[in-house]
């Protein structure tokens, strides 16, 4: 004779086998076979940009329009690659990496990874610098920036024959003043000390500050020409100087007029 408990316990699994059956049977109305996309590391971002992290590394997102020009776009992304591949053969190195590619309407963005500064300068043939903060350097590229700016004013001499002093009157100046500019003319590419004192824009106040006033040894400096963003992963924005612009307390936009000094710090 049977044990009713056996067969109470069989009962139960021929119940949990139909019950398995039927769920496999039947397709989980949550899945769906669309293939997930991968998230783009570059966002939403359309302007040329870097971001910075705290190792040292690199990500480049390069954008370009060439709707409305002859470029055949068709085969750019395989050129890009061919190049990374190449730089890296060539180095002896894995330090640049390509990313991500993206064409829309002929707007190009390119993602490419760089394992630090050196990598990026090299493979671009630029030389944005990237150090600790340093006066000396500030200033210097203060002179060099007064200096120029001097010799351009030399290199278009001021007639006063052709300004009359009702003119000047207007312009709130008079003769005197107009001949002090025109002995300084005549020294070009002269610049005084205090023409030597880089100064900067405190990204949180807002206020001026002279190189001087910046004195932590541990904040970083970013000197470049080129018209770049800059987004420091982890990192603050503390001060940048006339060519260029805190958007936020982690991002800048330089402009390319001119040698932008960034100085800024990582949160640790």
């Amino acid at each position: 004779m049977i044990n009713k408990h056996f067969k109470l316990v069989a009962v139960c699994l021929i119940f949990v086998m139909l019950l398995s059956t039927a769920s496999c049977g039947k397709k989980d109305e949550n899945t769906s076979d669309e293939p997930v996309e991968a998230v783009s590391v570059m966002g939403d971002i359309r302007e040329n940009t870097l971001k910075l992290s705290p190792n040292g590394s690199i990500l480049e997102i390069a954008c370009e329009d060439y709707s409305g020009t002859s470029v055949d776009v068709t085969g750019l992304e395989q050129y890009i690659k061919s190049e990374v591949d190449k730089y890296n053969s060539e180095t002896g190195t894995n330090d640049v990496t390509f990313t991500e590619y993206k064409e829309e309407n002929g707007f190009v963005r390119t993602a490419i990874s760089y394992t630090n500064m050196d990598a990026y300068n090299d493979f671009n043939a630029l030389d944005i610098l990237v150090s600790l903060y340093s006066k000396d350097e500030a200033d210097e590229i203060a002179k060099e920036y007064t200096a120029s700016q001097t010799d351009a004013a030399a290199a278009a001499p001021i007639d006063t024959a052709d300004i009359s002093e009702e003119e000047l009157a207007a312009a709130g100046y008079n003769l005197e003043d107009l001949e002090e500019l025109e002995q300084e003319q005549d020294i070009p590419g002269i610049s005084t000390s205090t023409d030597a004192v880089a100064t900067f824009t405190d990204a949180e106040t807002k206020e001026t500050v002279e190189s001087g006033d910046i004195d932590n040894s541990n904040y970083m400096m970013i000197v470049t020409s080129e018209k770049l963003n800059f987004v420091f992963n982890g990192g603050k924005v503390l001060y940048t100087n006339r060519f260029c612009e805190a958007m936020n307390e982690n991002t800048v936009s330089a402009s390319g007029d001119g040698k932008a000094i960034i100085v800024y710090t990582y949160e640790f």
